[in-house]
């Protein structure tokens, strides 16, 4: 195992298709685990998370950083709830 998958640091190529066309992205391993973690929890699929999020993000902001963004504060917002 590499020092950069025992961290969580390995990226991940995956294509999504959004707005009708396939996107390649790249974001770490965790960063998909954790988009798979809250599917889970909100009964969506990560793709459909993705996808909400590209709508949502800033223009000049890559969909990699959005994604990063969402899951930070997902994540922050379940701990100040005190659900995770």
């Amino acid at each position: 195992m590499t020092e950069a998958a025992a961290y969580g640091r390995e990226v991940v190529r995956r294509d999504l298709l959004l707005e009708d066309s396939r996107t390649p992205l790249r974001l770490e391993r965790t960063i998909w685990n954790a988009l798979e973690e809250i599917g889970k929890r909100e009964s969506c699929p990560p793709s459909d998370i993705c996808a909400l999020v590209a709508e949502a993000k800033m223009p000049f902001m890559p969909l990699a950083v959005s994604l990063r963004v969402f899951v930070l504060a997902y994540c922050q917002a379940a701990v100040e709830a005190g659900a995770a």
